[in-house]
């Protein structure tokens, strides 16, 4: 039987997250206040182990000045890579 070679690896959004952060200097703690979100949630989005959702993408794009969409759109397409490499 023929081997599937991937040729990506999946890599969720909390990677983009993390580098907006460290591009900002901020730790994670100030970037929960500034999601007014706590600290733990925050860590759990950026180890992916929580989903971006609707308000989570708005606030996103108010503290880094981009779309909400974005944000969506990278967990979106996160999911369904994800998705495809369990098949």
């Amino acid at each position: 039987m023929k081997k599937v070679l991937k040729p990506f690896i999946t890599v969720g959004p909390g990677i983009h997250i993390r580098e907006e952060i460290e591009k900002r200097g901020w730790s994670v703690e100030e970037f929960a206040d500034r999601l007014c979100m706590s600290s733990k949630h925050v860590s759990e989005i950026l180890n992916d182990k929580k989903p971006v959702t609707i308000e989570t993408a708005r606030a996103l794009s108010l503290v880094f000045g981009t779309s909400a969409q974005f944000w969506m759109n990278l967990y979106t397409n996160y999911i369904f890579r994800k998705a495809k490499d369990m098949e």
